[in-house]
Formats: structure tokens, C-alpha cells, sequence
């Protein structure tokens, strides 16, 4: 698993090196088996293209006039979207790149080049090197790259054994090291939501593999990018973003170690939500685009005509939010472990999710994590929605002896199963 250390120190703000911190880490059992630096380094700052002019004779470089903040430059560039006005990470004459080059003034094609414009490869950030980095025009001109994208940081490579489930998180590790350590971990403060009818129907049918569903419905969602600090700490710990939605989810999931899953509320058939078991044979393209023969044991979520989710593995294709999503429904559940473990190597599926719930998971933490997610919606640059709703999931049949059960937890759990007994017909407990 991939720990983001400065991630890490704003959980547990411990004074210690990075040595040290692998070094208390590896001898509590989480070893640390591997680390990478990410830095950009001085002398490349975002710079704002002030023009950009075809060079004569030329089928493919431009003439840019770069403003970094300083002053204005003249850089010859090759990137296919190099355009004017638009904000890019400008590497200054003698900057060092990741990758060992140095930059340097240069004359090409009988032109004056003061300088690079560089793509997220240059950077060392992905293999993406269609074009120029585009950054959000609000960027400051002249700002380092390192601060645009929260660098420097250290990525520890940590193996987290199989009875560690608790240490799947960010937030999980913190805990250990505060317990090393004796620092107190500043845990994200958590808003609920507001109270109202969910605007969706909950039926769960197999209370045994999914012993607690907590559905969530907000409305007035605006799709757009994550800013590029939460981009480039997602892809530090080996994720991909993709919108702001999706990166919230993912970064509560990095965070508390909980999976979320947004649905597209207005392509759930009816508008309900059924946890059932698959008809064998069942047809559901996953996320991945492969088209899967589901088998009589595969758990599903279902809307009120198909299957949408493989429950606890991977979302479904017909439901997946897209630019044009303005409602979901995030669901935030528990799954049986040995039923996600066998519906994962059925499939050869090995997702993030799966591979927590195979391990277990603190019912407790599904309704924390419906809740901290919206924090992290903030983070990711997701507008305030007009309307939040929450369910109060129905329970299944007491589970005893695992993760996070003790007594506090039990009785948690049982009184809300007092407040809410089972719903199925979708009359559910707003929270």
C-alpha cells in the first residue's frame, strides 16, 4: 500500500525524519519496503501563455511569449495544445527535470528558446506526454510547481499484512504511529448530513452479505477536474483521477480506508437500490468495459431492472457518473468478506475495494465515511450540493468478534437497529 508522508504528518504531526518514521513503522509489523521521492525541484514554475505563433516552415512548433511572473520569455514548443492564455508549468534555464535533463537556452529552427513548457512526463508525474500540463487559469504566475502540486513529498511502500485491515488507511497508519510515538492524531472532523426523504427506494435482500447499507443522495452536482494537489495525491498512491466526484470518494477511501461508490442517480431504473444475489448467468459490464457472466453467489447491487455493481469489487458501466451526472447516490456499505474474496477471484477482479472488504471492515466506519467523504468533496474541488440526504441502513444479523465490536460498538449498533428495524420497503430513517 502507498502512504503519502506528508499526508501522514497532517494526520500524526510527528517530528521525526522520514528514516525514523519507516524505521518505528517497520519494527511495529508494518514494514516499509520501499520509498519514492516526488519533487519537481527549483526553477520550473506555472507561466501563463501570453501568445503563441506558428514558425514558419514549421509544421508543428510555435514561437510562445511565457510571463512567469518575472517577466516575459520566449520559449519554442512542440506540444500539440500549446495556446495562449492558458497556464503550464515553464522550466527556467539551468532548472533540473526528474528525469535527469537540464535545461538550457537553445536555438531551434534559427529561434531564441529561453526555456521549457513541459507535459506531466517531463514532470515525472505520469507516462502522459500528449501535450503540454495544463493548469487552472487561476494559478499564480511564477509559483513553484512544487507547491502547485503540494510537492516535496516521500511515498512509503508499506506491507500491511492480511490481519491488518485496520492499517489499510492513512488514517489507520497514523493511529499506529501516534501509538509509537505518543503524538495525538488530529482525526478529520466529519460533518453529518442534513436530515430529509431519501429520494430513492433501499431494498437489502441478503442482510447476510451486506449487513449494514448506508445511501446517501445529493443533489446539485457540477462535474469538473479535482485541483492538481489532490490530482497528484491520488497518483501518488497509485490512483487515477478522474473527476471530482470520483476523487473525493477515492481520497475519504485513502483517507479512512472505507470504499464509496457514486451511482449516477438518474440512470438507476426507478430510482431504487436493491442488494440481491445475481441471477446466474446475469449479464453486468463493469467499470473496466468487460462484459461479465455473473454466477447464482456473485452479491450485486441492483436497480429495479438489472444489475449495476458487482457489491464490494467494481461499479457497473450503466451506472457510472459522467459530465452530464447533476444527482447521485453514494453508497457506503459493509459486505461480507469471504463473499467478496470468492466473487473477486471469480471474476479476476482485485480492486481497491475488494481487497478491504475481503479483509474486513468496521461497520461503524460506513456512515463516517458517508460523512467524511463530503469533506473530501470540498478538498477536491466539488461545489457545495443544493440538497444532501442521508439513510439510516437497515442491519443485518449481529456479527460477533469482528473488527472494531467491542461493547461501545454492539450497543451502537443494536440501538440503532431499534430506531431502525429493517425497512425493506424503503420507508427509511433519514439520518
Amino acid at each position: 500500500m502507498k502512504i503519502s508522508v506528508k499526508w501522514l504528518r497532517e494526520l500524526c504531526p510527528v517530528q521525526l525524519g522520514d528514516d525514523e518514521i519507516a524505521g518505528r513503522l517497520t519494527m511495529a509489523g508494518l514494514e516499509v519496503e520501499g520509498r519514492e521521492m516526488r519533487s519537481v525541484g527549483p526553477g520550473v514554475v506555472a507561466a501563463r501563455i501570453a501568445s503563441c505563433k506558428k514558425i514558419e516552415g514549421s509544421d508543428h512548433l510555435t514561437v510562445c511569449e511565457v510571463d512567469d511572473g518575472s517577466g516575459v520569455h520566449q520559449v519554442v514548443c512542440g506540444a500539440p495544445n500549446a495556446a495562449a492564455d492558458t497556464v503550464v508549468p515553464f522550466a527556467r534555464p539551468g532548472a533540473k527535470l526528474p528525469n535527469g535533463m537540464e535545461i538550457r537556452r537553445a536555438k531551434l529552427r534559427g529561434v531564441e528558446s529561453e526555456g521549457m513548457l513541459c507535459s506531466q512526463r517531463e514532470l515525472g508525474l505520469s507516462d502522459d506526454h500528449s501535450g503540454l500540463m495544463i493548469l487552472p487559469r487561476e494559478t499564480r504566475a511564477g509559483a513553484p510547481m512544487d507547491e502547485v502540486l503540494g510537492f516535496p513529498d516521500t511515498i512509503f511502500e508499506v506491507n500491511v499484512t492480511p490481519n491488518r485491515s485496520d492499517a489499510l488507511s492513512h488514517l489507520g497508519i497514523a493511529r499506529e504511529l501516534s501509538a509509537l510515538t505518543g503524538v495525538p492524531v488530529r482525526a478529520p472532523a466529519a460533518k453529518a448530513a442534513g436530515s430529509g426523504k431519501l429520494p430513492a427506494r433501499v431494498d437489502v435482500e441478503d442482510a447476510a452479505r451486506c449487513p449494514r447499507y448506508v445511501a446517501r443522495v445529493i443533489e446539485g452536482v457540477k462535474i469538473g477536474p479535482s485541483p492538481v494537489w489532490v490530482q497528484e495525491r491520488l497518483r501518488a498512491c497509485g490512483v487515477r483521477p478522474i473527476s471530482n466526484v470520483v476523487d473525493a470518494s477515492n481520497l475519504a477511501l485513502l483517507e479512512l480506508g472505507h470504499p464509496l461508490h457514486a451511482f449516477d442517480l438518474e440512470k438507476l431504473a426507478g430510482n431504487r437500490i436493491v442488494v440481491r444475489r445475481a441471477r446466474e448467468g446475469e449479464p453486468l459490464t463493469t467499470l473496466d468495459g468487460k462484459e461479465r457472466k455473473l454466477a447464482a453467489d456473485d452479491l450485486v447491487i441492483a436497480d429495479a431492472e438489472k444489475a449495476v455493481a458487482l457489491a464490494g469489487v467494481m461499479g457497473g458501466q450503466t451506472s457510472e457518473v459522467s459530465d452530464s451526472t447533476t444527482r447521485i447516490l453514494l453508497e457506503s456499505a459493509m459486505f461480507e468478506p469471504a463473499g467478496v474474496r470468492r466473487t473477486a477471484r471469480r471474476h479476476a477482479l482485485h480492486t481497491e475495494a475488494s481487497h478491504r472488504f475481503e479483509r474486513g471492515m468496521d461497520e461503524e466506519t460506513a456512515a463516517r465515511a458517508a460523512d467524511q467523504r463530503r469533506g473530501a468533496a470540498a478538498a477536491a474541488g466539488a461545489p457545495q450540493p443544493a440538497i444532501e440526504r442521508a439513510s439510516c441502513s437497515c442491519f443485518g444479523a449481529p456479527r460477533r468478534g469482528g473488527l472494531g465490536e467491542g461493547s461501545g460498538s454492539l450497543a451502537a449498533r443494536d440501538a440503532a437497529r431499534a430506531r431502525c428495524p429493517r425497512p425493506l420497503d424503503g420507508a427509511l430513517v433519514a439520518a
